[in-house]
């Protein structure tokens, strides 16, 4: 039997699974590491803990395989970050990591040089202080000792490929969160870095998600309880490859993820360009194709923040009697009406990304009443946070024929997932196994790559649909004016945000 070993690097550890070529999980082995915070912006991550993560993580993943079975390794990775490296390959300072925010100051002096619309049009991405180039500008700003020793920048997830196999490569996925890559091109952009004052040369050599990166060296190889010469493809960014294992592989295929964030994304062979600048654009694993994708802030967590602040009844009887506590919630929140008897919350607990990009936002209650009980502020909250998705599904169904979303990370239960259906006004399929989306992604390109598989099509061996949720005709009807509300209570709340 052969098999796939696959490393998804996320924010707060690393997962290893192994895979057989069949698309069945044998083990998943996970090692943590620590994220270093410096105040409310300032978030980094030491990438040889990463290193040791896989270290540990393989040693206990092989026990009692053959490893001579392992026909290929693949890595996905958490996306726009930065790893500094000497010529000598030395680790040059921590990683800053994709929710460091300390280039504020370098995003304003690009803007400078080289306007908003015009690196929308190159990167398919908004200026943001969390890219890779905007942090490269602090570190030549802020700690030019450190930037003139730079040799090349790695993302997440290239580390680990240098590490295994002494290549210093990326795939064009992780280099579109750099906010350095023309993804029209496919190419490193020129005119950006010269208005950033950056060099071409400090990045590394692009290549095809499928292509093959190197292969573990003697020394990767003893450290890791492997053999040397296992071939280990490029890999892709965790968005990237969570949209493979989200089953999102052809033109027009979308899919929602449900998790401490959220964000909806599909596949398609050109970006979506608004004036708006709702989408992110990420290059696909998939060679030649592209994900527009919506992330938005305040998902899990802002259902989590509801469920403590007023479920303290059922978390108490939860206790008591052994029973979910969220099954218990959702019973609560079946009792209020299909739109919350006219409540509606704002879920930007943490400001908002896509469709606002606007940090200064928060979480509001509107329309709230003596009447309105538990289970409409949970509903609300549900609500809330998938009318905001819906205003991004929107965005892309009048760019996309978009038929059908298929659902990964589960969402909070059965009510939100109609919900969606609802209010996106397509099936929603939830996809089984899908907290391990980016990993099913990461071992269908690892095994193109190596040969195993002819196309992305392997992924249906690895994944299946679950259930279905039809939209209720009458739920739509309800939601759509509702919607509108939801829109315009942000609308009007703009600037008064600004000034809290």
């Amino acid at each position: 039997m052969k098999y796939i070993l696959v490393h998804d690097l996320g924010t707060s550890g690393n997962k290893a699974t192994l895979f057989t070529t069949e698309g069945k999980i044998v083990k998943s082995e996970v090692a943590t590491y620590e994220t270093i915070y410096h105040g409310e912006v300032n978030v980094e991550q030491n990438p040889d803990d990463w290193w040791h993560s896989v270290i540990e993580s393989t040693k206990r993943l092989v026990k009692g395989i053959k490893v001579e079975d392992i026909a290929v390794i693949s890595c996905s990775g958490h996306m726009q970050g930065m790893v500094c490296l000497d010529k000598q390959g030395a680790l040059l300072h921590n990683s800053l990591i994709w929710m460091d925010q300390r280039s504020a100051p370098q995003m304003e002096a690009l803007k400078a040089n080289i306007s908003e619309e015009r690196v929308y049009q190159i990167t398919g991405n908004r200026m943001s202080p969390v890219y890779t180039l905007e942090k490269l500008m602090w570190m030549r700003d802020n700690q030019p000792e450190i930037y003139n020793k730079i040799h090349k920048v790695l993302n997440t997830k290239d580390y680990i490929t240098y590490k295994l196999t002494g290549a210093l490569v990326t795939d064009y996925s992780d280099a579109s969160g750099t906010h350095a890559l023309d993804i029209n091109e496919r190419c490193w952009s020129t005119e950006i870095l010269a208005a950033a004052n950056v060099p071409v040369d400090i990045f590394p050599e692009l290549h095809e998600s499928i292509d093959i990166g190197g292969y573990v060296t003697e020394s990767a190889a003893k450290a890791c309880g492997l053999i040397a010469g296992i071939p280990v493809v490029c890999g892709g960014g965790d968005g990237a490859c969570g949209t493979v294992g989200a089953g999102s592989i052809n033109d027009g295929e979308a899919y929602c993820c449900m998790g401490t964030s959220a964000w909806v994304a599909i596949t398609n062979n050109r970006p979506v360009i608004d004036k708006q600048g709702t989408a992110m654009n990420l290059a696909h694993v998939i060679p030649g194709k592209l994900i527009p994708i919506g992330p938005m802030s305040s998902s899990g967590v802002a259902y989590q923040w509801g469920v403590d602040l007023f479920a303290k009844v059922e978390k108490l009887k939860a206790e008591s009697t052994g029973v979910s506590i969220h099954y218990l919630v959702e019973e609560e929140m079946r009792k209020s009406s299909v739109g919350a008897n006219k409540l509606i919350f704002l879920p930007y607990l943490h400001g908002e990304r896509s469709p606002r990009w606007d940090p200064a936002a928060r979480g509001v209650f509107f329309g709230l009443t003596s009447n309105h009980t538990t289970g409409d502020m949970l509903r609300a909250i549900l609500e809330g946070i998938t009318f905001n998705l819906s205003l991004i599904f929107d965005v892309f169904k009048t760019h996309i024929d978009v038929k059908k979303v298929n659902l990964i990370g589960g969402g909070v239960n059965q009510l939100q997932q109609q919900i969606l259906s609802d209010m996106f006004d397509v099936p929603v399929n939830t996809v089984a196994n899908s907290r391990s989306a980016s990993a099913v992604g990461a071992a269908v390109v690892a095994g193109i790559g190596a040969g195993i598989y002819k196309d992305f099509n392997a992924v249906n061996k690895f994944i299946e649909l679950h259930e279905t949720y039809h939209p209720i005709e009458e739920n739509v009807a309800t939601y759509k004016p509702l919607k509108d509300i939801f829109d315009q209570v942000y609308l009007n709340l703009a600037d008064v945000y600004k000034a809290l």
